[in-house]
């Protein structure tokens, strides 16, 4: 009985560590049912043996099988979610998506629409006027991108009429209305700074410094607000006609929450905080949304040969993403003139076409190495401006079986 109090002891040891590994973020739809499909083969084979023998299982040796069967298919999940970190993909709204890319200049007409705007800023001309939009360096972009696969692998993405659809771990989220018919939780997420810097670096054990890096680039972007502009769409169904609210507002992208009871050595690595997200991460995240894979940033930072990713790197990949998401259509036709207006307004305005020209096939380089782009061509428009045609991959998006 010793050896077998023993056995169950080592196996229970193991079970606390992989549960550790995996966190405290809930167990997917595929995870599940990788557990009931051992129980039940265990419970068969259970039945099986005490048939034979003619009397039920003694109560150690039925808990040492159920606890080998558990630590096995937790093997099992743990494998398969660090081959999901390369193979699977998350969603994030068109919303969200736009706001980070089509940057624009608030009107002078438009900026006594925020109440938060000085009114001498009102009176006199702004020679740098504010800006619509999400403003991110290339770190911020970089830890929102980490939010957003947080929030792919802890919510409910299955059930899009329930509560907690798309609220990570908040299974009984607050709900912003935007018009009459369209709501958006508030999702929460719930992790260490340790577990934050691994999704940030994609490393099982960051050093320190790292996690003083990724903690550097949360504390900036908790300090930073936006001016936010989102047109909320949906038909109305007795006269199928567009519904359309604009909504604009000076918000922030997270807020922080933490506990304040524990010391300041065992903070780092054991603090669990709770980073509450803008809306904007979810808003009509059903419908319209942007798929990338889930190692997104480590391709593009391979691709282009440094971390350092330009701007217009980025705005190139998510617009061919956007494209192929909505329309299902993989060959999408642009002129350069209005590709150039994407990539660099500013530059486009300033006629630095040699710059332009020399960072979209920078960025073409990029999205072909990525597997994002098939092929490409250059030809003359109906107007006789030349015009990209871009060819994009079917099979980009590789989810796990």
């Amino acid at each position: 009985m010793k050896n077998k109090d023993k056995k169950l002891e080592k196996l229970q040891k193991e079970v606390e560590e992989i549960e550790a590994k995996l966190g405290n973020r809930k167990l997917a739809d595929s995870e599940l049912k990788i557990l009931f499909a051992h129980a039940d083969k265990k419970k068969a084979e259970i039945e099986e043996i005490e048939k034979k023998r003619g009397k039920e299982m003694e109560t150690l040796e039925f808990s040492l099988l159920l606890e080998e069967d558990y630590l096995e298919a937790l093997r099992k999940i743990y494998k398969e979610r660090l081959k999901g970190t390369k193979i699977g993909s998350y969603r994030k709204p068109r919303h969200f998506v736009e706001a980070i890319n089509q940057r624009k200049a608030l009107k002078r007409e438009e900026r006594t629409l925020f109440s938060n705007i000085k009114e001498d800023a009102l009176t006199n001309e702004i020679k740098i006027p504010p800006i619509i939009g999400v403003s991110l360096t290339r770190s911020e972009r970089k830890l929102t991108n980490c939010f957003s696969i947080m929030l792919q692998q802890r919510s409910n993405t299955y059930d899009d009429k329930a509560k907690d659809y798309y609220s990570g771990d908040n299974k009984n989220p607050r709900l912003v209305k935007y018009g009459e018919k369209v709501t958006a939780p508030i999702p929460e997420l719930k992790f260490t700074h340790f577990e934050l810097t691994k999704a940030y670096t994609g490393k099982e054990n960051p050093s320190g410094k790292e996690m003083q890096i990724v903690e550097n680039i949360l504390n900036g972007l908790l300090s930073k607000t936006f001016l936010i502009e989102r047109e909320v769409i949906y038909k109305d169904k007795k006269t199928k006609e567009d519904i359309k609210y604009m909504f604009r507002g000076h918000e922030p992208l997270i807020i922080m929450g933490e506990r304040i009871d524990k010391s300041d050595e065992n903070r780092d690595k054991t603090q669990d905080l709770i980073i509450a997200l803008n809306p904007l991460f979810v808003l009509q995240i059903r419908n319209f949304y942007v798929t990338y894979p889930m190692d997104i940033d480590q391709r593009i930072e391979e691709a282009y040969g440094s971390k350092n990713v330009p701007d217009a790197i980025y705005t190139f990949i998510d617009y061919l993403a956007s494209l192929r998401g909505v329309t299902r259509n993989y060959t999408h036709e642009i002129y350069k003139s209005n590709l150039y207006k994407k990539i660099s307004e500013k530059w486009l305005k300033e006629s630095r076409l040699k710059m332009l020209e020399e960072r979209t096939l920078k960025a073409i380089e990029v999205a072909q190495k990525i597997e994002l782009l098939e092929s490409w061509e250059e030809v003359d428009g109906a107007t006789g401006e030349k015009k990209y045609i871009f060819k994009t991959n079917k099979t980009w998006i590789k989810e796990n079986k």
